[in-house]
């Protein structure tokens, strides 16, 4: 009886494993060092799931960083860009001020008022270009100027 026995146990290890076709070990006392070894790789499981979340944390921490930065950099360029058309601006009513103070009528009213006078018919003088030959226009000048008084 023994024989039929052994041999119904390995027909049913045999129809549970399929293909395999391997009996099935005899439970050992080695349970709890595999449970020991399990729980360590879980504790390291759990530290690598810690560190990587404490990394991914950071990252998140220095792209807030840079974010903030950026836009303080874009704060201060605007305000700048907003200095520079402020004085272009000034720039511009300047230099129309200056356009109108060069005008021909207001130099001549500021003259007036200063007590210039417009030459008479017999103060005026003509200079021609054969007139006065080879002389330079300050000699002439000179010597018209000094003669005539």
């Amino acid at each position: 009886m023994m024989q039929a026995e052994k041999w119904y146990e390995y027909q049913k290890s045999y129809q549970k494993y399929g293909l395999d076709m391997k009996p099935k070990a005899a439970p050992a006392a080695t349970q709890k060092p595999a449970k020991a070894a399990a729980a360590t790789q879980n504790w390291r499981e759990k530290a690598k799931v810690l560190v990587f979340t404490a990394f991914i944390g950071l990252l998140c921490i220095c792209i807030i960083m840079i974010t903030a930065y950026g836009a303080q950099a874009q704060y201060n360029l605007n305000k700048t860009l907003a200095k520079c058309d402020a004085l272009e601006s000034e720039i511009a009513d300047l230099n129309a001020a200056i356009q109108k103070a060069g005008n021909i009528v207001l130099v001549e009213e500021k003259a007036l008022e200063m007590g210039m006078v417009y030459p008479t018919h017999q103060e005026i003088i003509s200079l021609t270009a054969g007139e006065n030959g080879g002389e330079d226009l300050a000699n002439a000048l000179k010597s018209v100027a000094y003669n005539g008084q």
